[in-house]
């Protein structure tokens, strides 16, 4: 298993001391180098950085050692360049060979991060070690981290679990945070919940550097490990530890904000300033959320960056829209056979068949690969095996048209009802509207209306109109007009321009209410500034009659057009005689 420790390269603490910076000074001129490190920490707590490291220099103890060489290696003096880092390196070593415990810790920690070129695992082991044997609970930790990953020594997982445990008893956060990780995932040791939650719990009560044991309390209540889950119960740890600076928690945090979690307002801009924090510092996850955010509002651009990024750095997910980007060129060159190529190769790490799914339209059309249909069927049929409604579609779609395959009505329905056992609602509307016209399933206006209800009750708006026209027409159902009316008027409520269209046709041809071409004009005008454009033909229509409006021929011109643009033929018949 892999873990990190990362700790900042600081200065601890000094004694307090009562003495002022001019007392100070004096006792160092008259050869007190302590008042001069003394000195040095007074002035780097002030930011003062190159007045600290004057007397940290001029007290050359293997403390002021030590507190130089973080300056430097931390950037606050000097500029970062190699000669900088070597003379931190070079301070730290002159430290560690005086005995000063700082300065051996973080030339050991230095070695494991390979600072300035110096991987020395083995070397930074034994430093480790030899600090862990006088008690030292930091180096307990790293010295648990060096055996948990064979860092400078072979690996021993049962000695590595001991160490971090004797790290946690010490008071460090991460030593029972990393042991927990062990229960939690049944490595070495047998997977228990129980055990992993209560560690965690135990490292987030110690303080200090606890940001990964908040992040953990925060999975295990999201995802039900030890406790049962529960949004509400984890967000005080997600923002915790996304206050301290996780990465993970902020993208966490911004799932909140974007899904409604633990009864937050959906709030899309905050939960996009946290995906681009965590995306920021490096989160593949949240470079896939701002580049699929993006994409969708088609800012090809800008999105194609963070695709790319959240690729590169392993995000299964965004393969699939990397390979959709250079599909159809948004936001970077087309490539096709690019595409082609990348699905091929990371098919096998999905479950959901999305790419053989677009595998299989790709050699139905011919785009990016050969055309080749028996192939596209073959890929389509792996995708539906794997649940993907889509694909399911298009086959069904396939044996109803015959393309690609011999036409096969029987096996066409068969495939779109497998869809709808999967739940697609596209699927249900689309045989529905094939029983109703028995194009492709025989003609069943029961099943049909029984399809209509069947999505109406998974949200489809369209699906309430058709449902309530089969109810004004007796269509599959008994006729009722009332139960006409009252679908047409809540898919309009619910934003549908086709409900208002229909609402307004109620109106002009009497269906349940009087015949009212005023009220029938108003609900055609909401559905064509709705978009609906059979809508936009009737108020057209209406301010050239004058039929429950004034007649305005300039207002009849500007939505007759607005329907003949988007192509309605007698709309464009209508214009040619005025």
């Amino acid at each position: 298993m892999k873990k990190i420790a990362l700790f900042l390269l600081v200065l601890l603490p000094l004694a307090a001391t009562a003495q002022t910076p001019s007392q100070l000074k004096k006792q160092g001129k008259a050869g007190n180098r302590d008042a001069y490190t003394a000195l040095g920490a007074y002035h780097e707590q002030r930011q003062e950085y190159k007045k600290a490291a004057k007397y940290y220099t001029l007290a050359a103890t293997p403390q002021a050692d030590y507190e130089l060489a973080t300056l430097y290696l931390n950037g606050h003096v000097g500029a970062s360049t190699d000669n900088d880092i070597a003379r931190g390196i070079a301070l730290l070593r002159r430290s560690a060979a005086a005995g000063n415990r700082d300065g051996r810790y973080w030339l050991a920690y230095c070695y494991v991060q390979g600072l300035a070129g110096m991987q020395k695992a083995d070397s930074a082991a034994l430093i480790f070690e030899s600090l862990a044997q006088q008690g030292d609970s930091m180096a307990l930790l790293q010295l648990g981290l060096a055996y948990d990953l064979g860092n400078g020594v072979a690996p021993d997982t049962a000695r590595a679990l001991s160490l971090y445990r004797q790290a946690g008893d010490r008071g460090v956060s991460n030593g029972y945070t990393f042991l927990a990780d062990f229960y939690r995932d049944g490595e070495f040791v047998g997977r228990n919940a129980d055990t992993a939650f209560a560690l965690y719990r135990r490292a987030y009560a110690l303080g200090g550097n606890n940001t990964a044991a908040a992040e953990a309390l925060a999975l295990c209540h999201l995802n039900g490990i030890g406790t049962p889950s529960d949004t509400a119960a984890a967000l005080p740890f997600v923002q915790e530890a996304a206050a301290q600076g996780s990465a993970q928690a902020k993208a966490l945090l911004a799932d909140y904000f974007n899904y409604g979690w633990a009864g937050l307002t959906p709030d899309g801009d905050t939960a996009l300033a946290l995906y681009y924090a965590a995306s920021q510092d490096g989160y593949p996850y949240a470079d896939y959320m701002m580049g699929a955010w993006l994409y969708s509002q088609q800012a090809f651009d800008q999105a194609f960056p963070f695709i790319s990024s959240a690729a590169s750095n392993g995000y299964t997910d965004a393969y699939l829209l990397y390979a959709r980007a250079i599909l159809h060129g948004n936001g970077v060159e087309a490539d096709p056979e690019g595409a082609y190529g990348l699905l091929r190769h990371v098919a096998h790490l999905f479950d959901n068949g999305e790419p053989q799914h677009l595998l299989g339209l790709m050699h139905l059309s011919g785009f990016g690969c050969e055309k080749d249909p028996a192939l596209a069927v073959s890929y389509l049929d792996t995708a539906a095996g794997f649940g993907n409604t889509a694909a399911m579609m298009t086959l069904g779609d396939l044996y109803a048209t015959g393309q690609g395959v011999v036409r096969d009505t029987l096996r066409a329905v068969q495939c779109y009802q497998r869809a709808i056992d999967s739940g697609s609602v596209s699927a249900m509307m689309r045989l529905a509207g094939s029983y109703a016209s028995g194009r492709t399933a025989p003609l069943d206006l029961k099943r049909a209306a029984e399809l209509y209800q069947q999505a109406a009750d998974h949200g489809n708006l369209e699906a309430l109109c058709r449902l309530g026209l089969c109810y004004e027409r007796g269509e599959g159902v008994i006729l009722n007009s009332r139960r006409a009316f009252n679908l047409y008027n809540e898919a309009a409520d619910r934003g549908s321009s086709y409900g208002m269209f229909l609402v307004g046709m109620c109106y002009i041809d009497g269906v349940y209410v009087q015949e009212d071409s005023e009220q029938a004009f108003q609900w055609f005008l909401r559905a064509a500034e709705a978009g609906n454009l059979q809508s936009c033909y009737n108020v057209g229509l209406m301010y050239h009659t004058g039929e429950g409006v004034k007649k305005n021929k300039k207002e009849a011109k500007r939505w007759l057009t607005l329907a003949a643009d988007n192509g309605h033929p007698a709309a464009a018949d209508l214009l040619k005689t005025l």
